[in-house]
């Protein structure tokens, strides 16, 4: 809302007159960066993540300068500079759903590469924003980010090797972009014959550059593209993993017993076997042994799919 309030095409309809909730921009702020420097440990992480897409959104609307890259370039640069990651089959984390990462999650390569890939993200987002990529002083702006980043891949390459090359290459493919469009703004101005002092010539300046067309705004273009196409992915899976586990559960705990067609009063084996089922359902980890189910979380279930069906309806 203050965002739509304090922007510039409300500020447009107004005749130019600031809102009279612009002096809440500055609090806000001022809130949810002690936030993000309140809870500073690796498993928070996503929680800042989600109090930097509203800073960008900020932004982005109001066209006001606010310094996100303090933010996002410690979780790059100490994901990278940790050792080697640990190996794991866990599921990676959802960032768009979760605000705190479970304990089992720290240090392993699924984490380490979805933090990576977040920060950097967020940070191209932010990068590439008008106000930001838009301004006459970006080669300038993004300079001590560059420094960081370089430094975090030279760290990154050394300690982690093979294992932190996916990580390494998305930070590396976002330096490169950030740099071609600084020397595209250095470029253009060559050719400039005012000072920073003319104001009102910087911003008409600033306003015919397409930022959309730069280097970094092709490339997040692309990487939006493909978030969008994941979360499409994730959610059409997520549909089909609720109905191949909860209506399959749903149906053992209402079907009647067999002998004699109508419920009977409950026993201590039907819901544990209605919940091994759901169990089974939930993760078949692809050890089939004939028509053997084996559960990595739970080793002793190693009962047959139809067994556990046919004890959670009986």
């Amino acid at each position: 809302m203050l965002a739509r309030a304090c922007g510039a095409e409300a500020k447009a309809e107004r005749g130019g007159e600031a809102s009279k909730l612009a002096p809440l921009l500055y609090p806000l702020v001022q809130v949810t960066t002690g936030a993000i420097k309140l809870i500073s440990n690796s498993r928070s992480y996503p929680y800042h993540f989600h109090l930097i897409k509203s800073l960008i959104h900020l932004v982005r609307h109001t066209h006001t300068y606010i310094p996100i890259a303090p933010y996002l370039l410690p979780v790059i640069t100490s994901t990278l500079s940790t050792g080697k990651p640990k190996s794991s089959t866990l599921r990676p984390l959802d960032m768009e759903t979760n605000i705190r990462a479970p304990q089992q999650l720290l240090r392993t390569r699924v984490y380490e590469e979805g933090l990576i890939e977040e920060a950097t993200y967020l940070l191209g987002d932010y990068l590439s924003s008008r106000p930001i990529m838009g301004s006459i002083a970006f080669p300038e702006v993004i300079t001590p980010i560059v420094v960081t980043l370089r430094r975090a891949l030279k760290t990154g390459k050394a300690s982690g090797g093979s294992a932190k090359s996916k990580g390494v290459g998305m930070v590396k493919s976002l330096v490169e972009r950030v740099e071609e469009s600084a020397k595209v703004t250095e470029k253009q101005r060559l050719s400039v014959k005012f000072g920073p002092g003319d104001t009102e010539e910087v911003d008409e300046w600033e306003e015919g550059l397409n930022v959309e067309e730069t280097p970094l705004g092709k490339y997040m273009k692309v990487q939006k593209k493909a978030r969008d196409k994941k979360r499409k992915l994730v959610e059409k899976v997520s549909v089909w993993d609720l109905t191949v586990t909860v209506v399959p559960f749903v149906l053992t705990l209402s079907l009647p017993r067999r002998e004699t067609g109508r419920m009977r009063c409950w026993k201590i084996n039907r819901p544990v076997y209605a919940v091994s089922y759901l169990m089974c359902n939930l993760y078949p980890q692809a050890w089939a042994y004939s028509r053997f189910i084996h559960v990595r979380a739970w080793p002793s279930l190693s009962l047959s799919l139809d067994t556990v069906k046919r004890r959670a309806i009986q």
